[in-house]
């Protein structure tokens, strides 16, 4: 159900999360889709488990270590977009906490995408309410990316740092 078209589509990833809202079950070989070796099912798995877990945040916890050591080292932006958004979204230890910031900031440095570039900014963001520890590097880090120039970038680095001050 996640193969076909081309990039530009995500197919039949809605009707995947339906699915797999309805039977949980599923998640599993949602999830194993994100490791193939075929960009496109990667993507729309990624983006299908994006959407999934709005609610159900819990199906990722048997999937937080993969995230983080597998998933996170899949050099595509499509994945790595809802990488970032999915990191908020698990229980992390501090050193997990410590790996998730590395992460996300290793998405914003090797990356042109501005939409990876966004998702992991916000995603810093939002780990500052887990961990206020962080609050000044982040807000150091969205002041940088601000100087991207970016539409995209700045427009939400100017909401998060009114979030954040």
């Amino acid at each position: 159900m996640l193969s076909g078209g081309d990039k530009r589509s995500i197919g039949k990833s809605d009707e995947i999360t339906k699915l797999v809202l309805k039977n949980n079950s599923l998640f599993i070989e949602l999830f194993n889709c994100l490791l193939v070796s075929d960009e496109l099912i990667r993507m729309r798995a990624a983006d299908a488990i994006e959407k999934v877990t709005i609610t159900k945040p819990e199906l990722l916890k048997p999937f937080k270590n993969k995230i983080l050591n597998e998933v996170a080292n899949i050099h595509q932006q499509e994945v790595e977009w809802h990488v970032a958004q999915l990191i908020p979204r698990l229980d992390l230890t501090p050193d997990e906490f410590k790996m998730a910031v590395i992460i996300l900031n290793k998405f914003i440095d090797n990356t042109k995408s501005n939409i990876v570039k966004v998702f992991s900014m916000q995603s810093l963001a939002d780990l500052v309410s887990i961990n206020n520890s962080l609050k000044k590097d982040v807000i150091k880090r969205i002041n940088e990316l601000m100087t991207i120039g970016a539409p995209s970038i700045n427009s939400r680095a100017k909401k998060l740092l009114k979030q954040l001050k």
